[in-house]
């Protein structure tokens, strides 16, 4: 997407994104970073860019949610809508578990640091973090049952060489 980083260049997209999330992270700015995925013409290697980012801004206090693209065509021409057909790679996958261990690591600083102050909210902080360490909890299962998705979708792509998978009702 050349005009992405406009003004900058495009390799220099990644630093100048770290880069102001060090400075949101230092006056404590809380950045909620959204990130479209699924584009036409992506390939696994910019997921596996993607991953790379989502790590290199770890050390940073934000929360990121994945957005999956939905191109209005879909929508109007299909009757079984878009989610039928997904151009999904493994790394997808990958980059999914990336951003949900990052978000749940700050959303535990974020309860603990900026909300739920004082005394009174002791009970609303328990519990809302007792829903945190099991959402951390939860995922971990899931991961493993996702080990064998991503082996599947591989066999899948292998199988085909459509560029959208088809999966079944």
């Amino acid at each position: 997407m050349p005009g992405k980083a406009a003004p900058y260049k495009i390799d220099q997209w990644h630093d100048i994104v770290v880069e102001a999330a060090a400075i949101m992270h230092e006056i404590r700015l809380i950045p909620a970073i959204t990130l479209i995925v699924g584009l036409p013409d992506e390939q696994p290697e910019d997921v596996v860019e993607t991953i790379e980012l989502v790590e290199r801004l770890r050390p940073y206090r934000s929360l990121i949610v994945p957005l999956f693209y939905v191109p209005m065509s879909h929508i109007r021409s299909e009757k079984t809508g878009w989610l039928d057909k997904i151009n999904l790679y493994p790394e997808h996958i990958d980059l999914l578990k990336t951003v949900a261990r990052h978000s749940i690591h700050w959303a535990k600083d974020i309860v603990n640091k900026f909300y739920f102050k004082g005394p009174r909210y002791t009970i609303v902080k328990l519990l809302v973090n007792y829903f945190i360490g099991y959402v951390e909890k939860r995922l971990s299962k899931i991961e493993e049952d996702v080990e064998h998705f991503k082996e599947v979708l591989r066999q899948a792509r292998a199988k085909s060489r459509r560029e959208v998978l088809v999966f079944p009702n």
